[in-house]
């Protein structure tokens, strides 16, 4: 029911971070009494203590049942001195694992690490405030406690004999780090890159019943309808990866995106606020202007993917007015209407596609079929230019609607048997599409949305109707279907345009925005 009635499961949650927060807080910078009594092998582990203090009647159970265990040998403490020396005075703690050496299993303890000059540069509350919950060994989730100084202090330590050997086994990301993705080649201190996605998902979508919503909230709660722009960013991340700049999609919410194939793992916000640092490059979708709040990087950028949404999201205002340095744009006629509203720098990439698999297919063609998507509410607008058209020209034409939440391969197909293509969405930042569409054989005839004015010419690659009118988009679709030479023209300078948006010239386009940050 969490996902039916999120706000009481967030409250739950909240609460019971909390709880876990302080409980961390009281030991990790408790009093030197405190502390010693944390080092001393009898007390519970701070990780009992998080338990105990979030989980009620069974957090208690558990605390009882933890404290059964024997308490370690005068041999076992004497195999590892510095974890069971006195506490110093320093509250600079890291837990170590529950892992057995030469045999013997030793128990959670602190690893002390103030006289040895050693400090987390992660303060413990900021810490805190990101724990979430401890792996099945009982150490804190590699990466979120020790960052890469204090691991490297670490390592020094150990390896000047202030600390034991298996001081590196005991901090979890010395040997079970995921597997990050590379900076530049040869520059480890190269900027990264952290992309924002949102999760509109969680509300109800135009184009559902409340039926589906609930069911799908109830059923699907990590389910993510396809969206143009979101896959932009993924294209993004994944060809920055390619060159070996490390990048990151972060998720600002608990969905996947798998209506597309990729090899990007996004990461959580949560994590993407311990890992960015000062000279990183954060990268906002425009709608969202007010997250790049709760970043610390000095470099921001507004990702404007559509223009119909910079005045919703900023008002009278700029991005400027919001901590932004500058601002990313997918196409020419977005970067030539940005520029009347903002006096950030603009930098263009502009959007490709992979043109390996939107290519067309003639012996799949169905001639006289008509294609459109419902995926804007200005859909319906199609249906209304249907029935302006002939009696004789309805008869004859095969109209079809797909629904939003197709696959990219479910697409490519729709594109290659469809004879004509509508496309009916604005405003519209690049209007991809129409784009693809006309890379899949199909002549185009509709709307451009502003954004699709960048490859649809009218007359040349598409017959371009003004936004929103109905009766024109009739006559244009009627045109179309009864010009079988106009409609030829149009399918082959749209496959001819549409060779010239190659996702090799996107990638090109990136990496020189991308240096601008790396230098």
């Amino acid at each position: 029911m969490g996902g039916l009635f999120p706000a009481c499961s967030r409250t739950g949650r909240h609460r019971f971070r909390l709880y876990r927060h302080f409980a961390f807080l009281e030991w990790a910078q408790g009093s030197d009494a405190a502390l010693a009594k944390a080092c001393h092998p009898d007390s519970p582990s701070p990780r009992t203590l998080l338990r105990h203090a979030g989980s009620g009647a069974f957090g208690r159970w558990r605390f009882r049942t933890s404290q059964s265990r024997s308490p370690p040998s005068a041999e076992q403490k004497g195999s590892r001195p510095a974890l069971y020396a006195q506490a110093p005075q320093s509250p600079a703690l890291v837990q170590t694992n529950r892992r057995s050496v030469a045999g013997e299993t030793h128990r959670p303890a602190l690893l002390a690490l103030g006289h040895s000059g050693l400090a987390a540069p992660v303060g413990t509350h900021k810490a805190a405030a990101h724990f979430h919950r401890p792996d099945p060994h009982g150490s804190f989730p590699a990466g979120q406690l020790a960052g890469d100084d204090f691991l490297r202090r670490i390592s020094e330590a150990v390896a000047g004999g202030l600390l034991p050997p298996s001081a590196c086994h005991d901090v979890p990301a010395l040997h079970s780090s995921p597997p990050q993705t590379p900076r530049i080649r040869g520059r480890s201190n190269m900027s990264a890159f952290y992309y924002l996605v949102p999760a509109e998902s969680r509300y109800k979508l135009f184009h559902e019943t409340w039926g589906r919503y609930v069911s799908r909230r109830l059923f699907h709660p990590q389910k993510r309808y396809p969206t143009g722009g979101v896959q932009v960013i993924y294209q993004h991340v994944g060809m920055l990866q390619k060159h070996g700049v490390e990048a990151h999609v972060v998720h600002l919410g608990d969905f996947r995106v798998d209506w597309f194939e990729h090899a990007v793992e996004p990461i959580t916000i949560d994590q993407a606020k311990i890992r960015i640092g000062q000279n990183d490059v954060l990268v906002v979708p425009e709608r969202i202007p007010q997250w790049a709040s709760e970043f610390s990087c000095r470099r921001k950028l507004a990702f404007v993917q559509n223009w119909g949404l910079v005045e919703n999201a900023v008002g009278r205002g700029d991005y400027a007015d919001f901590g932004f340095t500058g601002v990313v744009c997918c196409g020419s006629y977005l970067k030539n209407w940005m520029e009347t509203h903002t006096a950030l720098p603009i930098w263009l990439v502009g959007n490709g596609i992979d043109l390996e698999k939107f290519k067309p297919e003639p012996a799949n063609r169905r001639p006289g079929s008509l294609l459109y998507l419902r995926r804007k509410p200005t859909w319906i607008l199609g249906d209304q230019a249907l029935r302006r058209l002939s009696p004789h020209l309805r008869r004859t034409l095969h109209a079809i609607v797909l629904p939003h939440y197709q696959t990219q391969h479910q697409m490519i197909e729709a594109y290659q048997q469809a004879d004509i293509f509508i496309p009916l969405g604005f405003p519209e930042g690049f209007s991809l599409p129409p784009l693809e569409a006309m890379a899949c054989g199909c002549a185009v005839v509709g709307f451009s949305g502003g954004g699709g004015l960048d490859f649809m010419k009218d007359g040349q690659t598409a017959l371009v109707v003004p936004d929103g009118d109905v009766a024109m988009l009739a006559q244009a679709v009627e045109r179309i279907l009864t010009d079988s030479d106009l409609r030829e023209k149009i399918r082959r300078n749209g496959m001819v345009e549409a060779r010239t948006f190659g996702s090799r010239a996107m990638e090109e386009n990136l990496m020189l925005f991308a240096r601008n940050f790396l230098s």
